[in-house]
C-alpha cells in the first residue's frame, strides 16, 4: 500500500529539505507585524506564536450552517493557549447543534535562524465541521468531519524568492490525533505553504495526509461484504487552499477551498 503515498513522501521531503534551506534574512514582508504570525495555513498549524500579552480573534462560517469561533492568548513568551466553539444550523430554522469545544496550547521550542525553522509543539483539539458520535452505519466515532490535530510537532521558515516574487513561508509537521474511536490511531504528516502576492494578498496551499482517516467500512448486503458509502476519509489526504486579505488594523480575511482531491 505504500506506492499510494509515494509522491506524498516525495512532497514532504521537498518542504523538509526548504525548511533546512540557509536564508540572510527574515524573509517577513514589511506589513506583517511580529504578533500578526498566523497560527495556521488553514487547517494545519505553523510555528507561528504570539506575542506576550497579545489576542487574535477567529470567525468562521462552514456547511449546514456551521460557525466556529476560537479565541488565543500570548499567556507567556513563546507560549499561547485558545479555546473554541462551533455549532451548525447557527443560521436556519433547526434546532442550534452544538459540538465539543476545543482546546489549543502552543509553545515555540525555538525561534528561526539562518540554519534552522522555527520549531513548535502544539496540543489541538478543534477539528473542522460537525462532530459526529457515531457515523452513518452505527458505528461510535466520536470525531469531527476532520479530524483534530491532536498532539503535533510543526517547523516553519521564511524562504525569500527574489525582490519581484517575495517571500514564501514552509510548514511541515506531524500529528497524533486524539479521535480514535474508529480504530484509526496512526500519525499522520502535514504540510504548507504561504506565499505573498502583492503586499496584502496571500496565497494558502496545504496538504494533510489523513493517514489516520483511511479506513474503509464495509456493511453486509444479502450476505455480501459491500463497500459502504464514505462519510469521511476516503485515503487520499486532504488537499486545501485558499487566499488570505490583510486589512488595516490588524483585521484580515480569508476564504478557503476545501477537499480538492475530492
Amino acid at each position: 500500500m505504500f506506492y499510494k503515498y509515494q509522491w506524498c513522501v516525495a512532497v514532504l521531503f521537498i518542504m523538509l529539505v526548504l525548511l533546512l534551506v540557509p536564508n540572510n534574512s527574515e524573509a517577513r514582508p514589511n506589513n506583517i507585524k511580529p504578533w500578526m504570525e498566523p497560527l495556521y495555513v488553514i487547517d494545519t498549524p505553523t510555528a507561528g506564536i504570539l506575542n506576550r500579552g497579545i489576542s487574535v480573534f477567529t470567525l468562521g462560517i462552514y456547511p449546514k450552517d456551521g460557525f466556529l469561533f476560537q479565541a488565543a492568548f500570548a499567556w507567556r513568551r513563546r507560549f499561547c493557549v485558545g479555546i473554541s466553539v462551533s455549532a451548525q444550523n447557527a443560521i436556519s430554522y433547526g434546532d442550534l447543534e452544538s459540538n465539543v469545544p476545543g482546546f489549543l496550547i502552543k509553545y515555540r521550542l525555538w525561534e528561526e535562524t539562518f540554519t534552522r525553522p522555527a520549531l513548535a509543539i502544539g496540543l489541538d483539539t478543534q477539528g473542522f465541521g460537525e462532530y459526529y458520535d457515531f457515523d452513518e452505519n452505527g458505528k461510535e466515532v466520536k470525531r469531527y468531519l476532520v479530524k483534530s490535530k491532536g498532539l503535533y510537532l510543526v517547523g516553519s521558515k521564511n524562504i525569500p524568492l527574489s525582490p519581484s516574487l517575495g517571500w514564501m513561508g514552509v510548514h511541515a509537521g506531524i500529528n497524533m490525533s486524539f479521535e480514535t474511536a474508529d480504530g484509526q490511531e496512526q500519525p499522520s504528516i502535514f504540510i504548507g505553504i504561504d506565499k505573498n502576492i502583492g503586499g496584502e494578498l496571500y496565497l494558502l496551499l496545504e496538504y494533510d495526509t489523513a493517514l489516520n482517516d483511511q479506513q474503509k467500512e464495509y456493511v453486509q448486503q444479502n450476505g455480501i461484504d459491500v463497500l459502504a458509502q464514505e462519510q469521511f476519509g476516503e485515503g487520499g489526504g486532504i488537499l486545501n487552499a485558499g487566499l488570505r486579505w490583510i486589512l488595516p488594523n490588524d483585521f484580515f480575511i480569508q476564504a478557503n477551498l476545501r477537499n480538492l482531491t475530492g
